[in-house]
């Protein structure tokens, strides 16, 4: 999920278009956004911490365990080949994050649970 229209609406097109069939849809939800109860691990900017959040979830060393909702800046298309060039050593964490932080990354969320999904209302679907 997104908090972002415009991130949706996109991701929406783009799924249409790889199955070449249906129609772009954009479900939305309600939530209000303090996760109260729920083991909630929130990163506000993409930082060193979500760097290596996200590069080790892309190698086999995740570290995504034991939360309910995770939300963070998304490493999208756009992204991968900064996060290559530094997963394989050639640049280091300091001029990734330099790298990646003109791109104006949208939010994401991700909810991991039962309860998770049960702390969001589903409100209506869109078309974009």
């Amino acid at each position: 999920m997104t908090s972002d229209w415009e991130q949706a609406a996109a991701w929406a097109r783009r799924v249409a278009r790889v199955r070449r069939h249906g129609e772009s849809l954009v479900s939305v939800f309600e939530t209000n956004d303090n996760w109260e109860g729920l083991r909630l691990l929130r990163f506000k900017t993409a930082n060193r911490d979500w760097l290596d959040f996200v590069t080790g979830n892309r190698t086999e060393s995740p570290s995504a365990g034991g939360y309910d909702v995770i939300v963070g800046p998304i490493a999208n298309d756009r992204t991968i080949d900064v996060l290559n060039l530094y997963l394989s050593g050639v640049i280091p964490a300091e001029i990734a994050l330099e790298l990646l932080l003109p791109q104006k990354l949208k939010d994401q969320y991700v909810l991991k649970t039962e309860p998770s999904l049960n702390a969001i209302r589903f409100l209506e679907v869109k078309r974009p």
